[in-house]
């Protein structure tokens, strides 16, 4: 008794503790890569427009008589390849959240250069989230437009992210001081007529891994408070962060860790002696989180159709039912791909929350051919009538498919809880 007494003195004195280091050790920055875009000079903000060609990378130079932040390359046809900002010198506004990314067309320069905006990451290390989307403009109705995203000059050919086309990317990365990050458009053997742009663009760094989703992409034309601060030159941060804030913060999330494994293990013992049962769905809904396994379903959706993955989750979970969603389960200084890929291999159900946000989203989908190699059940929960991707029909036009697009949504819910039931007892059976 005394021992637990002590270590529950230790508990809330390192809880404290940590409630002061924190704040001091968390600090971070946003970079809005179309508000601090280079505007008559290459270079500024971090930023360089460049074109590469193998493992060399070429400045682009600016070009004061085609508009507003044009850099392209000097005395070739249509001086491509080229970067531009809108709005364009023709007087049409243009998408002005677009940054335009023109690849060469090896017909008309001569060359075939990919178009690279080189971003050196702020602040001295940690985590970066980095969000935004790719899309196109112009006549042809088919792309071979190739966006790729890579850390570090000599990494090109093995990227962070890559699309044909229109789509969108939100994930973490470490990095550590003066890294930098490559948006890149590939250049094509001839030119189709479509202006390649990558739109709303977001790195937002912090010392610690982001226990949210990675940062939400915007979907104003109007820059937010939160992006406008300064950012000083060379990705150095604008204040440094103390070194011994942040170890110290690491020291108490390692020391309440160790101590919230000893209060379940205690817990489990305990129970094990008295008979109770340590795992499994209770009576009156309520869910017990002492056993091995912690979950019965994962919840798959895009950070778009947040709002719903936790209506979806707290629903089924006032039923009874184990869930594991992002970003509430994915614990902090862990790996967020691994946790994804732990809990998708430790489910029994995957829950998908189907819409036009999800069917885009390369991570469900990802997320989705993980779960269907280890044979976990896939509930499409439909919020939307938007037509399956190609993707998508591959992977789920089997299962079961359950509607939820006429309100109210707190039945659709419950009659997928009855669903899950089925399928946790027929498993168990």
């Amino acid at each position: 008794m005394g021992i637990r007494i002590i270590s529950m003195k230790f508990f809330l004195l390192t809880l404290f503790v940590c409630f002061l280091i924190i704040p001091c050790a968390v600090q971070a920055e946003t970079l809005d890569l179309f508000d601090k875009m280079p505007t008559s000079s290459n270079g500024e903000n971090s930023i360089h427009l460049q074109s590469r060609i193998d493992n060399q990378y070429t400045d682009l130079t600016y070009l004061p008589d085609h508009g507003d932040s044009w850099f392209g390359t000097p005395d070739s046809y249509r001086v491509k390849p080229f970067i531009a900002k809108g709005p364009f010198p023709d007087g049409k506004q243009y998408d002005t959240l677009a940054i335009y990314s023109f690849p060469s067309a090896i017909t008309q320069t001569g060359f075939k250069a990919d178009t690279v905006i080189r971003v050196t990451i702020p602040g001295n290390g940690g985590y970066v989230d980095i969000s935004g989307q790719t899309g196109l403009e112009g006549k042809s109705k088919v792309s071979r437009y190739r966006f790729y995203i890579y850390k570090g000059e000599g990494r090109y050919n093995n990227p962070l992210w890559e699309s044909v086309g229109g789509g969108n990317f939100a994930f973490t990365e470490p990095y550590s001081a003066n890294d930098q990050i490559f948006f890149a458009v590939e250049a094509l053997d001839s030119d189709d007529q479509l202006g390649p742009k990558w739109k709303y663009v977001t790195l937002e760094t912090s010392a610690e891994k982001s226990t949210t989703t990675a940062t939400t992409i915007r979907a104003s034309s109007s820059p937010s408070p939160a992006s406008s601060g300064s950012l000083q030159s060379q990705g150095t941060s604008s204040s440094d962060i103390p070194i011994f804030p942040l170890a110290g913060a690491l020291l108490v999330i390692i020391l309440i860790a160790g101590c919230v494994l000893y209060y379940q293990k205690k817990r489990a013992s305990r129970d094990q002696r008295s008979g109770t049962p340590g795992s499994g769905m209770q009576s009156g809904g309520s869910v017990s989180h002492d056993s091995t396994k912690h979950h019965d379903v994962f919840i798959s959706h895009s950070s778009k159709d947040k709002t719903i993955g936790d209506a979806v989750c707290a629903g089924l979970e006032a039923k009874g039912i184990r869930c594991w969603i992002a970003p509430r389960d994915v614990m902090p200084g862990t790996n967020f791909q691994e946790s994804i890929i732990d809990a998708i291999d430790t489910s029994d159900v995957m829950v998908l929350i189907y819409s036009a946000n999800s069917n885009d989203s390369p991570h469900v989908t990802r997320e989705l051919t993980r779960a269907v190699s280890e044979k976990v059940i896939i509930i499409p929960f439909r919020i939307d009538d938007s037509p399956l991707s190609k993707s998508m029909q591959y992977l789920i036009s089997v299962p079961h498919w359950l509607d939820a697009i006429t309100p109210p949504l707190q039945h659709h819910i419950d009659e997928l809880a009855n669903t899950i039931r089925l399928f946790l007892e027929q498993k168990k059976g």
